[in-house]
């Protein structure tokens, strides 16, 4: 056998051949005279691919502060399951909805469209970040939206097309209404475009009529906040909006808990209300007071939801 050298020195060379690993199976002692009947299973076990489990994974709850204290994907599931997920989260919440009268946007209520003409604003209890509604060319990022359900088909050829009567409704389009919105401090305000409020005041209903014959017609509208895209109080985000809401009966109608909120950030306010066309009495003026009776009975189609828009204690009739 022929080994390499360097000078008068042997070189050393690594086996040739196969490698060879070597893993621990076990441990076992022995005394001397004989093995020791407890052996260490140095095994690593775990079950085949179709027999495991969410405790067989892992988790790191490092990004997840309500999930602190697990290590693996059941003890997190087990904390989720139980209603609260660990502690609420800081966030925004909306404290109200308001016309620029002052009256109350109210869930699922009847509101004329020229109660909209002048915008709404939606109060928080935390300063906004105006970056998060606006971005640096001064459009309005789709956060604050305010969408129509329209009936469909309108057109005539569409009518045609899908052998749909005259006047008959068999689906809705939402047409997301032409705005702008702000933010400043700790309020959001949406404000139809000029050509929105023509269209809002002047076409809408009538519109409306026009194609379904509805003398009386209701309008959808819907109202989402985008809570994911919403923040505070600087550019970097600090709170995001938690504006959930939930439904509670209100007089016949479904109206939302303020503020809004469920201890999670990023949830979407979600509501709708109603446009209708608000009746004219003729030869009938009305005084608004603070009085609790009605001094003249009065009916109409329509009258308790219109009563109810302005928001006031009582009436009377006034010549």
């Amino acid at each position: 056998m022929e080994w390499p050298r360097a000078g008068t020195a042997s070189v050393f060379e690594a086996p040739h051949g196969t490698v060879h690993h070597y893993a621990a199976l076990a441990v076992v002692s022995f005394t001397g005279t004989a093995f020791d009947p407890a052996v260490t299973d140095c095994r690593k076990l775990f079950p085949p691919l179709t027999a495991i489990t969410a405790r067989d994974v892992s988790y790191d709850p490092s990004n997840c502060s309500n999930l602190k204290g697990t290590s693996n994907v059941q003890q997190a599931l087990d904390v989720l399951c139980q209603g609260t997920g660990g502690e609420n989260e800081d966030g925004i919440h909306v404290k109200g909805i308001f016309l620029p009268s002052g009256a109350p946007l109210l869930n699922d209520n009847l509101f004329a469209p020229g109660d909209l003409l002048k915008g709404i604003r939606i109060d928080c209890d935390e300063a906004l970040f105006d970056g998060s509604v606006i971005n640096k060319n001064g459009l309005p990022n789709p956060v604050c939206t305010l969408t129509v359900e329209l009936p469909w088909p309108l057109r005539g050829d569409e009518r045609q097309f899908w052998g749909v009567e005259g006047g008959a409704i068999v689906g809705f389009t939402p047409v997301t209404l032409a705005a702008e919105v702000t933010s400043r401090e700790n309020a959001i305000t949406w404000m139809p475009l000029p050509p929105t409020q023509k269209w809002l005041n002047e076409r809408l209903l009538q519109m409306f009529t026009e194609m379904t014959s509805q003398q009386d017609p209701r309008v959808l509208v819907r109202l989402k906040l985008a809570g994911n895209f919403i923040w505070g109080p600087q550019r970097t985000p600090k709170l995001h909006l938690d504006g959930e809401v939930f439904g509670r009966p209100a007089d016949g109608r479904v109206d939302i808990g303020l503020p809004s909120g469920n201890g999670r950030r990023g949830g979407d306010l979600d509501m709708w209300f109603w446009l209708f066309r608000r009746p004219n009495v003729p030869g009938v003026g009305f005084v608004f007071e603070e009085a609790t009776e009605v001094v003249e009975e009065l009916s109409f189609p329509g009258a308790d939801e219109f009563f109810e828009g302005f928001g006031v204690a009582g009436l009377a009739a006034a010549d």
